[in-house]
């Protein structure tokens, strides 16, 4: 039940966000596969890896700040608590901008 309640929620969130909340709900399920697999720990920070980061926002490795800035905001667009977007996505982004700005 509760899985059917999700995916009908999905067709419907997918339907208002289009590609970007499709991107955002695959990672989300790929990061919570393999936690339940590996049963890992993020590091004291609980940051992400650059590779991780750079696959949320959908970027190249060579991406300049400007391009991570433009893909932080407009997958934030869709995916804020404060626009009925999940806390989880946003605080996934938030990680993914704050690895690679300061790595730039």
């Amino acid at each position: 039940m509760l899985a059917l309640f999700f995916l009908n929620k999905n067709v419907l969130m997918r339907a208002s966000f289009g590609e970007d909340f499709r991107v955002i709900l695959n990672k989300f399920m790929a990061d919570m596969q393999s936690r339940a697999s590996a049963h890992t720990q993020s590091n004291s920070r609980g940051g992400i890896s650059q590779k991780e980061a750079l696959e949320i926002l959908g970027l190249s490795p060579n991406a300049s700040r400007e391009q991570i800035i433009a893909a932080y905001h407009r997958l934030m667009k869709n995916s804020h608590p404060d626009r009925g977007g999940s806390a989880y996505f946003a605080q996934k982004l938030n990680q993914a901008r704050d690895s690679l700005l300061g790595n730039k």
